[in-house]
């Protein structure tokens, strides 16, 4: 039997925000070195570990073919699904990466509070 990603996103997304009884939705970047690819990942905290929920992939070449114009509207496109997807106001975590003007701008208009990691300086 073969299940969508959105039909897997959709039934994680109905049952675990019973589990976990937070708000967080954590996104973070993985590239994997030598096939020019970044995947996108958000999830969930939960007992320590983080489950993810939701996934996209971007292509080097995708930008080179003007499939998105930059690596900024990928991140926006992807979170236009994910906060679609989650029943509940959440509050997104990232690293340093997601700390841009741009992407901040993007979340504060759609209402949405965040928190940036940054790395500890001094």
């Amino acid at each position: 039997m073969h299940i969508s990603q959105k039909d897997f996103s959709r039934a994680f997304i109905e049952t675990i925000p019973k589990i976990v009884r937070n708000r967080y939705v954590i996104i973070d970047y993985t590239s994997l070195k030598g096939y020019d690819i970044t995947l996108f990942i958000a999830s969930m905290p939960y007992r320590g570990r983080s489950i993810p929920f939701y996934g996209r992939v971007l292509r080097l070449k995708d930008l080179d073919n003007l499939v998105y114009r930059s690596k900024n509207e990928f991140l926006e496109l992807c979170m236009d699904e994910v906060l679609e997807m989650v029943p509940f106001k959440a509050v997104v975590i990232g690293d340093r990466e997601f700390g841009t003007h741009r992407f901040l701008t993007y979340l504060e208009g759609k209402g949405v509070e965040y928190v940036i990691r940054w790395r500890k300086t001094g």
